[in-house]
């Protein structure tokens, strides 16, 4: 559902399927019990916190590449959902915490 910085329109999605906004929205709903806009919200916060977990980009940079206006968009979103800050989960994953705690990767 996302395109280039995630910025699909709900409208551009319906319109490639051949079906209403409407007709999306009932279909998602009733096969995955949330809507195309939650979908995207997901979709765009998995991907900040993915960047953020790698290389050493602003987080203003993050925000557009996740598909967000701006860091402070970001911001918002990430407390509405009751999440620490970007800032806050990026020290994290820097932190010493995390790097004796995660289990080594094969």
């Amino acid at each position: 559902m996302a395109g280039p910085h995630g910025r699909n329109t709900i409208d551009a999605v319906a319109t490639a399927l051949g079906c209403s906004t409407r007709h999306l929205h009932r279909e998602m709903i009733s096969a995955i019990g949330i809507g195309p806009k939650t979908v995207v919200r997901i979709t765009r916060i998995r991907r900040a916190v993915a960047l953020l977990g790698i290389g050493d980009a602003t987080l203003a940079g993050i925000a557009i590449d996740a598909g967000y206006a701006d860091q402070a968009h970001m911001t918002r979103e990430f407390s509405q959902l009751g999440m620490p800050s970007p800032a806050r989960l990026r020290r994290w994953r820097e932190s010493d915490f995390v790097k004796t705690t995660t289990p080594a990767r094969l």
